[in-house]
């Protein structure tokens, strides 16, 4: 993964049950004014909920252990 030019990595994790919104949803993300570097969808087929979906996207994304995210805060 790049980084911009500001310095900031942007990633996007979509948790997904139902697949039916998702071209809408990757439309709307090419759309931003600044593009994703990573896009990872997860599709929830056990439905743990989106909090594990979530989770299990940026576990792909950063594979740090668990308790290393707790310094990194989301704002």
């Amino acid at each position: 993964m790049t980084q911009s030019a500001d310095g900031h990595i942007v990633s996007v994790v979509i948790p997904t049950v139902n697949r039916g919104s998702l071209e809408r949803t990757l439309e709307a993300v090419k759309a931003q004014s600044r593009p994703p570097d990573a896009v990872v969808v997860v599709e929830d087929t056990d439905r743990r909920g989106p909090s594990w979906a979530r989770n299990e996207g940026i576990r792909r994304l950063f594979p740090l252990p668990v308790r290393a995210w707790s310094r990194y805060r989301m704002s």
